[in-house]
């Protein structure tokens, strides 16, 4: 029987384990937090939701570009919410309140009094939407974090199931190097 070693990827803001085959037991009270930042991504989500008020139609084409994927948000409104941002996006139409509630009702989403929370909030707390880059940097920064804790989560469990050293060295390399392109000195 091999050892579980927590996931830290099962939930974005705690590491815990995970039983594979019972139901997740509750979060500890001593689990590390995982590396976000909630108003970076309050800010990004408010910041293109009132892009068109300030007449700043190309900043979702901005914010795609660097963050092309909802994962890069840790909590669950802004990853529903920007996920939503992306298909309204990449569909053709103007990204604001009015259409990504309407894709989200579209998809059946049942959180919606959540969202509709979520999204008056995050319009109300960024100063100008033209700070919004600042806020995907540090979004994406601690996303990158958090996929490299994940990479070596995977390497820790491949040695505790009994993979060879060089596989999983090999195997976390790869990984880690998609992510950042870097040269490695030797020795």
């Amino acid at each position: 029987m091999s050892t579980i070693i927590p996931n830290p990827s099962d939930d974005c803001t705690t590491a815990r384990p995970r039983p594979r085959d019972n139901a997740p037991p509750p979060p500890r009270a001593d689990a590390p937090v995982l590396p976000h930042d909630d108003a970076a991504e309050m800010c990004v989500v408010g910041a293109l939701l009132i892009a068109a008020q300030y007449d700043l139609p190309y900043l979702m084409a901005e914010v795609a570009e660097a963050m092309p994927d909802a994962t890069a948000m840790c909590g669950l409104m802004p990853r529903v919410i920007y996920g939503a941002m992306l298909a309204v996006h990449r569909a053709g139409q103007p990204v604001d309140g009015v259409t990504v509630a309407s894709h989200l009702r579209g998809t059946g989403y049942a959180g919606m009094r959540d969202v509709d929370g979520y999204m008056r909030q995050a319009a109300e707390c960024i100063p100008h939407p033209r700070h919004v880059m600042g806020y995907v940097g540090t979004v994406v920064s601690f996303w990158r974090r958090r996929e490299a804790i994940t990479a070596l989560h995977s390497a820790m469990q491949g040695l505790a199931d009994g993979a060879t050293t060089e596989s999983v060295i090999a195997t976390a390399t790869r990984a880690l190097a998609r992510m950042a392109p870097v040269a490695v000195p030797d020795g």
